[in-house]
């Protein structure tokens, strides 16, 4: 993304080395695009975010499409043996679930969202559409009010998401927001260390 450390912790006072919050990561919420064009879009990233998830036996929760970036990357980790959690409406199941995942059923969005940060040890945020940016954007909201507690890395090397950070940036700026608590990765190796290691 280009745009390094966007956290708390990015503008401390006095400057100084800085400070990190260790977590462990087993399972991790997976935020991204759904559609059919993100998954061709975005192959190169399905690829490194999927083999990541293999290498560090991350357990991978996420919408549970079958489509795009995300059911991309969610059948890749389930052809290599990892373990997947689709979190779904009772009366809105995907068409296209991929076999082999296991299913936690919600009674309604709003639930499934809740659901989805709640089983993950932190949140992973793709290339998405309107779906995707609006779960960003309470994650963003939920970890400013301290109501969220895990890591919120977003891994976006086709700066997708440059004018969400630029208005944080801008809000930040003009003293409407005091902070943009999510880390940038710029790569997959970042995503790990990132993920594992929170700037406080």
């Amino acid at each position: 993304m280009g745009l390094g450390w966007l956290m708390r912790g990015e503008h401390r006072q006095g400057g100084g080395s800085p400070q990190y919050k260790h977590h462990e990561i087993e399972t991790v919420t997976l935020i991204a695009g759904g559609e059919p064009a993100s998954g061709r879009k975005w192959k190169k990233i399905a690829d490194e975010v999927a083999a990541t998830f293999l290498r560090k036996n991350w357990n991978l929760v996420y919408c549970g499409m079958g489509t795009g970036l995300a059911g991309n990357i969610a059948t890749k980790v389930l052809k290599g043996g990892g373990k997947v959690t689709a979190v779904v409406v009772t009366n809105s199941l995907p068409p296209d679930l991929p076999d082999g995942e296991k299913t936690h059923k919600v009674s309604d969005f709003h639930n499934r969202r809740r659901k989805l940060f709640d089983l993950g040890d932190g949140a992973l945020v793709l290339p998405g559409g309107s779906g995707t940016l609006s779960e960003l954007t309470d994650l963003v909201a939920w970890k400013n009010a301290g109501l969220y507690k895990k890591p919120l890395v977003v891994y976006d090397p086709d700066r997708w998401f440059a004018p969400v950070a630029n208005f944080y940036m801008e809000a930040r700026r003009r003293r409407v927001s005091t902070c943009m608590p999510w880390a940038a990765a710029s790569g997959p190796r970042r995503i790990v260390f990132m993920m594992q290691n929170e700037l406080i």
